[in-house]
């Protein structure tokens, strides 16, 4: 039976020998015995056994120096590679022991379990950039009913414009002011990621014994609990031979692309003017001023121009207060295993 990529679970069916797999073609009855596995040491099949060729009670040896009782003839697909004693489960993998003691490959397996990155606040810094305009309205009564002239747009440098009202002197003013928008520098969204975990683990061990041949194969050391085998294996999901149809997916590793949303700041808001706007006798903000200051938005007023003409005004315009509103740290991404392998057992 084979099983999806994606299989959340794993486990490996319980194998015995295999050497029945490939039949015995050593042997003219096609038995598959103890005594009868592979070819013995003189190439001499165990039909009809001498004392030479038997197993001795002293266990895994055989008079003759063949190899232990309990092996597997079989053959490896090409393609494929092993034979390896495989092992899995949630603990931690025994070692390699006896004829599969190789260097051990170790995978993953079971449920991968990655959660979602732990994002650092955002925040936003202080405006910078922020600009103040201020726009000032004159009048020829006191009262702010007479418009004298254009509006005027205030600087923080000088700007000049025409008298107006009675003898040039304007007799009221008032004003209005906006914020222009700055920028504020993103703080935090930092992320912490979780390690991922496999709920299950697998280790397969490669044969390093010794080998013989036998009909249509190679004769392998039986495979010894908790092992179970032989099996072979090969990059990526495959379908499993017919000798060998026990499946299992397991994986190299994961797949790891979580983290956290960038941080954001939208355009600051909330910034007020804080102006200080003069008028001045002449043209070029010079000579003596006619005014003690003009404040922000102001509606009207009537007592700030003296009764000397003004002709130019200057503002002081700075911005307080104001900020921006922090977005982004949100977590991203995912985990997902990588590196399939196929292991297949009898």
């Amino acid at each position: 039976m084979r099983r999806p990529l994606a299989v959340a679970t794993f486990s490996f069916f319980a194998a015995t020998a295999i050497c029945g797999l490939n039949g015995c073609p050593d042997f003219a009855s096609g038995e598959c015995t103890d005594r009868a596995l592979c070819a013995s040491a003189d190439g001499a099949p165990f039909d009809s056994p001498s004392l030479s060729d038997v197993y001795d009670d002293a266990p895994n040896t055989l008079d003759d120096g063949a190899l232990p009782d309990g092996n597997c003839c079989i053959s490896v697909p090409a393609g494929w590679d092993g034979p390896f004693a495989v092992w899995a489960g949630a603990s931690a993998p025994p070692n390699c022991e006896g004829a599969y003691a190789g260097a051990p490959t170790d995978y993953h397996g079971g449920t991968l379990s990655a959660p979602a990155a732990t994002c650092a606040a955002c925040g936003c810094g202080a405006p910078t950039g922020e600009t103040c305009t201020s726009t000032i309205q004159m009048y020829t009564d006191g009262a702010c009913t007479t418009k004298c002239g254009a509006p005027i747009n205030v600087s923080n440098g000088c700007t000049a414009f025409g008298p107006c009202g009675v003898d040039g002197d304007p007799q009221s003013e008032s004003s209005t002011d906006a914020v222009t928008p700055g920028t504020c520098a993103p703080t935090g969204g930092a992320p912490t990621v979780p390690s991922a975990t496999w709920s299950e683990a697998a280790r397969a061990c490669p044969y390093s014994g010794t080998t013989s041949s036998c009909g249509g194969g190679t004769c392998y050391a039986e495979v010894s609990s908790p092992f179970v085998g032989p099996c072979i294996s090969q990059a990526g999901s495959a379908t499993c031979p017919a000798a060998f149809p026990n499946q299992t997916i397991v994986y190299t590793g994961d797949s790891d692309s979580r983290g956290c949303s960038a941080c954001a700041c939208s355009a600051s808001s909330g910034g007020s003017c804080n102006n200080y706007i003069q008028f001045w006798h002449n043209t070029s903000c010079s000579d003596f001023i006619t005014t003690n200051g003009l404040p922000p938005n102001l509606s009207c007023a009537d007592t700030y121009t003296s009764m000397y003409v003004a002709s130019s005004v200057k503002g002081g315009l700075t911005v307080v207060g104001g900020s921006c509103t922090p977005s982004g740290g949100q977590p991203t991404g995912s985990a997902s295993p990588s590196g399939p392998v196929t292991i297949c057992c009898p």
